[in-house]
């Protein structure tokens, strides 16, 4: 029994009396500690969860939104079968467009066009431009732009810069291109006809244009425009009667 109560003074002795004396401050930091860590514990167990319920990270690199057309919607990152594209062709991130008859696609380097034709409505293609004897090629002369096909009409874009710009409208039955003409917005292409607004040899004046004066004050120069209809069946371009004056930078 001696033993064991010196054994218990020898290791009191090793302990320094700062470990061992209860004093305000302790008392203090030991209710400030028993309050505080519940609730720590509880909010850090609670974004946890949050974070797990979100699921993975998700990184702040986008890839840019594939340009389609209205009437299908084809990835770019899945290639169909097909028995006329060659098997040996890399895929890439063409640009592609379809409807029942015609598959067009954008080469992503050098924006030239290249139509397939399709023999059946469901007939499938692959976003790849492969070349092929059957197809139908159509150059890009430096700034053209798919716009939009429309029954048997591919409708190409031409220009740089802000509107008014080039458009040419090629028929993929005959295989040659049947209009091209400058153009301004908006555009319409329904019932077999393109409607747009084309610039016409009218002086400008404040009469035909109130904004006259303030836009040409601001650098922005101005051109009296007439809504025109062409129509895709008989070839012919016609006024539709409408005029509005235009800004031009």
């Amino acid at each position: 029994m001696d033993q064991e109560i010196q054994l218990q003074e020898s290791h009191s002795k090793k302990l320094p009396a700062f470990f061992t004396t209860v004093t305000p401050l302790s008392k203090t930091l030991s209710m400030a500690l028993f309050i505080i860590l519940p609730f720590a514990g509880f909010y850090l167990g609670i974004q946890y969860e949050k974070l797990i319920a979100a699921g993975p990270i998700k990184s702040s690199i986008t890839t840019p939104p594939l340009v389609v057309s209205k009437y299908s919607q084809i990835s770019p990152t899945t290639y169909p079968s097909s028995s006329v594209d060659s098997p040996t062709a890399i895929p890439s991130k063409d640009e592609c467009h379809e409807n029942d008859k015609f598959f067009v696609i954008v080469d992503n380097k050098t924006g030239n066009f290249l139509i397939k034709y399709k023999s059946t409505i469901n007939q499938k293609f692959n976003c790849i431009y492969s070349k092929n004897l059957e197809d139908y090629e159509i150059l890009n002369e430096g700034a053209d732009w798919y716009q939009e096909l429309y029954n048997n009409f591919l409708f190409v874009d031409s220009g740089t810069g802000p509107p008014p710009r080039g458009i040419a409208i090629y028929d993929l039955n005959k295989r040659q291109m049947i209009f091209s003409d400058g153009y301004n917005l908006p555009i319409s292409i329904e019932n077999g006809h393109f409607d747009y607004w084309k610039e016409i040899d009218t002086q400008v004046t404040s009469v035909n244009c109130p904004d006259k004066e303030s836009w040409e004050g601001g650098g922005i120069g101005t051109a009296i425009e007439e809504r025109v209809s062409f129509d895709l069946n008989s070839l012919k371009k016609s006024s539709l009667n409408e005029t509005r004056c235009s800004p031009r930078q």
